[in-house]
């Protein structure tokens, strides 16, 4: 900004140590060189002796809304969109394999620690078996259905009996 430019009641920005500053008053001195009396942002009163080297660090300060509202909409949208995606993870973890057109069997879907392949003549007494000795109940996948099946079993109830010798009665 020129130094001929500068006049009272202007905020400038790049005078010394302040954001902005509102002019008070410029004293020419020739030689270009002005003497610039300013009140900074907290309300104090400076003084700054500039010269044609400080020209180029001088501008007018804008004033600038915190918030604008002419964006463009269909950015906006956009960016709206890739955050309800990013967010849609914490709602659904298999929102990929939902959304993908694979058809997913139910073992991918449901996490599988034990996977135990067995002849269907022996898949009840598999499941019995584990029952029984591991107290662990198992879901049966049957590739005619398509369906992993949960059939209610009644867990084994432990038998009490005495310990020690048994008592005449």
């Amino acid at each position: 900004m020129n130094l001929d430019e500068i006049s009272a009641g202007q905020s400038l920005a790049g005078i010394g140590q302040a954001d902005v500053v509102t002019v008070v008053t410029g004293v020419s001195l020739g030689n270009g060189a002005i003497q610039l009396i300013c009140r900074t942002p907290a309300g104090t009163i400076k003084e700054r002796l500039l010269s044609r080297a400080d020209e180029a660090a001088i501008a007018l300060a804008v004033v600038e809304r915190p918030f604008s509202f002419d964006g463009n909409a269909a950015n906006s949208q956009l960016t709206c969109e890739a955050k309800r995606i990013d967010l849609a993870l914490l709602f659904d973890p298999m929102m990929a394999v939902h959304t993908s057109n694979v058809d997913p069997l139910p073992h991918q879907i449901t996490a599988v620690r034990i996977l135990i392949v067995a002849p269907g003549s022996l898949v009840e007494q598999w499941r019995d078996e584990m029952l029984e000795k591991f107290g662990l109940e198992f879901f049966v996948y049957s590739s005619r259905t398509g369906v992993a099946e949960r059939k209610s079993i009644r867990r084994p109830q432990s038998v009490h009996r005495p310990i020690g010798p048994a008592r005449p009665q």
